[in-house]
């Protein structure tokens, strides 16, 4: 909730609409951190994601990929050197990472990992994030500064970012290849589970 704990157990006690939901889910109306971070928990486990077609491909189904995207899911473990951080089932290592785009945002930008650690070597670390359904959940980065896909496959295979150059290193991919890499990203990309957005207590 980019704010320090005590502030937000403060802030939600002051909302007599969250207090109601505390007692409806807990026996009483007390808000902790212990309750928030089950409650927030809980939720999560509640957004989940359909199989997509690269799934399908997985699980032997060897037409649920037409040949551009069998392509670019080559150049995504190749080429491109995508899998070296988006790998697994989530297509992501779950690590953090510095790859230079912090260093693009306005004054006072988010130091990452190094806000939790306060160590140097983590400034503008990010965790990796899971590349699952990436063509629908924009905008992308850390802070939400690219909306365009395409965009970023761009920033990637020219290379250098911001004042950190060296962390992104040019791919070289040719206009058909980034056409390819973006068609297997829209295969790992499922229609999305519709949901109902909360209402906000007041």
């Amino acid at each position: 909730m980019h704010n320090e704990m005590h502030v937000v157990m403060r802030t939600l006690s002051k909302i007599k609409g969250y207090r109601n939901l505390f007692k409806q889910a807990f026996g009483d109306d007390e808000i902790s951190p212990q309750r928030l971070t089950i409650s927030i928990a809980i939720f999560e486990k509640t957004i989940v994601s359909r199989k997509s077609r690269f799934d399908d491909f997985l699980a032997g189904n060897k037409k649920a990929l037409n040949n551009e995207e069998i392509r670019g899911l080559h150049l995504f473990r190749t080429k491109a050197r995508c899998m070296n951080c988006h790998n697994g089932a989530l297509f992501s290592d779950n690590q953090f990472h510095n790859n230079g785009f912090f260093y693009n945002a306005t004054p006072g930008f988010d130091e990452g990992l190094y806000k939790v650690t306060h160590k140097e070597v983590d400034m503008g670390k990010f965790k990796t994030p899971s590349l699952r359904d990436v063509a629908k959940t924009g905008p992308y980065m850390h802070d939400g500064s690219k909306k365009d896909l395409a965009a970023i496959v761009e920033i990637y295979n020219k290379g250098g970012v911001g004042k950190n150059d060296e962390l992104v290193k040019k791919i070289g991919l040719s206009k058909f290849e980034k056409k390819d890499l973006l068609a297997f990203l829209n295969a790992i990309s499922a229609p999305p589970i519709e949901f109902k957005k909360p209402v906000i207590p007041e």
